[in-house]
């Protein structure tokens, strides 16, 4: 329950939201992890997790309740998914819900707000680097549209720029991971 509440402590103490507003949960749905289902000191849920169809049945009725309980505008903040459920996560809901993930969204947030910061302090513009985003990497995929949107402010090109470049791309594996997260975009 560490993460739910340490959160709920940074919104409190930065945000100015009252913790009487937050719920922290943690959603155990076991681990496939052997060494810590043997282990008699693990105190998570001792089962295999489930994968696939039903665990996304579970998560869907999850936000469905949660929905139904706290009102359209509830925001659901949720991080530790492994990427690839977090990027199905923001898909599926991205646009009938209030959704964050805070290993991707927010440390991109964070890696854009220090290079702008740094960018100032040291009096240099966007225009005067190149970027090379390399791997397939879950967080460029976040991070370049608000570098995109940030380069946009003064000009210099829009969103139609990362379509571009991510249909640039040329290996298989490459395409299949552009297609999944150009979704994003």
């Amino acid at each position: 329950m560490g993460i739910p509440v340490g959160k709920l402590a940074l919104y409190t103490v930065f945000g100015g939201v009252r913790p009487s507003a937050c719920l922290p949960i943690t959603i155990d749905v076991g681990t496939n992890n052997e060494q810590l289902l043997k282990d008699e000191f693990y105190i998570g849920l001792r089962q295999k997790r489930p994968t696939g169809e039903e665990y996304y049945n579970f998560l869907e009725e999850f936000m469905k309740v949660v929905k139904q309980i706290y009102g359209e505008k509830v925001p659901v903040q949720y991080e530790d998914f492994a990427n690839h459920d977090a990027f199905e996560l923001m898909v599926k809901y991205g646009t009938t819900h209030l959704v964050f993930n805070d290993n991707i969204r927010g440390t991109a947030v964070v890696v854009l707000a220090g290079l702008v910061a740094s960018l100032k302090l040291l009096g240099w513009s966007l225009v005067e680097h190149t970027f090379l985003f390399f791997g397939a990497g879950e967080i460029w995929m976040i991070f370049l549209p608000l570098l995109v949107s940030i380069a946009d402010m003064d000009g210099l090109f829009s969103l139609k720029h990362i379509e571009t470049i991510l249909k640039s791309l040329h290996c298989a594996s490459c395409r299949s991971f552009r297609d999944h997260k150009l979704e994003l975009v």
